[in-house]
């Protein structure tokens, strides 16, 4: 290797004592010199994941401007800002990109809670309202009528969200209802459904009443009033694993002040 080196550097000076410069690729192969375009400083992997970020955030627009059927990868590709070649270096489909998009914007309802100690009460408070505030955001609203409009004439825009798992075990609520914390604290026979309930009682009724533009949007003081309530009803429910389809019925359209 350092005969190599000495043999490549001895005629690099001959060819400058000759009048010969060396190209940039020789002077990079060298080690001598400036690295040849493209080569200067390159972080591959930080390339790829800017790229990804960058093909995301432009299929995100797209598909909320145009509705996913109408969509389509040049629209994509020329927001990106990159040709059709290179987006289907990344991607293979628009269905895939659409799922990309998705696992991206909902990856926050699948982060684990940590197992810090804290009673049930304030970590099950806790979750539901880091998932409505998240739910609530515009960008996430739109995302939900984007998904809720598409999916009867695209299937694979619902299949692109069950692949997701959230409700099929793999959200944050059900991680943790489901965990040793939980198991030990409450002996919940069901973690999906009691999740189920859980959430569609301080989430998901909120949310369907904003899409459905039935009402105005609580306040985070309502929120997380009635998060409270349903989780403190939950917790003293001897019934916890099939209290969902009871409980479920009379969160609708309540707003409890949090009692003692």
């Amino acid at each position: 290797m350092h005969e190599e080196l000495v043999r490549s550097l001895g005629a690099a000076r001959r060819q400058m004592e000759n009048g010969q410069g060396m190209s940039g690729n020789q002077a990079w192969e060298t080690g001598i010199g400036a690295a040849p375009p493209g080569k200067i400083g390159r972080p591959r992997r930080h390339t790829a994941d800017a790229r990804r970020a960058q093909l995301v955030d432009a299929a995100q627009d797209v598909f909320l401007e145009a509705g996913y059927h109408a969509a389509t990868m040049s629209d994509i590709a020329q927001r990106a800002g990159m040709s059709k070649k290179t987006l289907y270096q990344l991607v293979a489909s628009k269905e895939e990109l659409f799922g990309m998009m998705l696992s991206d914007r909902l990856l926050p309802l699948s982060l684990p809670v940590e197992e810090d100690g804290r009673d049930p009460e304030a970590v099950l408070v806790d979750l539901l309202m880091a998932t409505a505030r998240f739910m609530m955001q515009p960008r996430q609203l739109a995302i939900a009528r984007l998904v809720i409009a598409e999916a009867q004439r695209a299937p694979e825009v619902g299949q692109a969200l069950a692949r997701l798992g959230l409700g099929q075990g793999n959200s944050a609520l059900e991680k943790w209802l489901a965990g040793p914390s939980a198991r030990h604290l409450l002996q919940i026979e069901d973690p999906q459904e009691a999740a189920a309930m859980l959430f569609g009682c301080v989430v998901g009724e909120p949310v369907l009443s904003v899409l459905s533009a039935c009402g105005p949007m609580m306040t985070d003081a309502q929120m997380v009033n009635r998060a409270h309530w349903v989780v403190r009803l939950f917790l003293r429910s001897p019934a916890r694993a099939g209290i969902a389809r009871t409980l479920l019925p009379i969160c609708r359209g309540t707003d409890h002040a949090v009692e003692q």
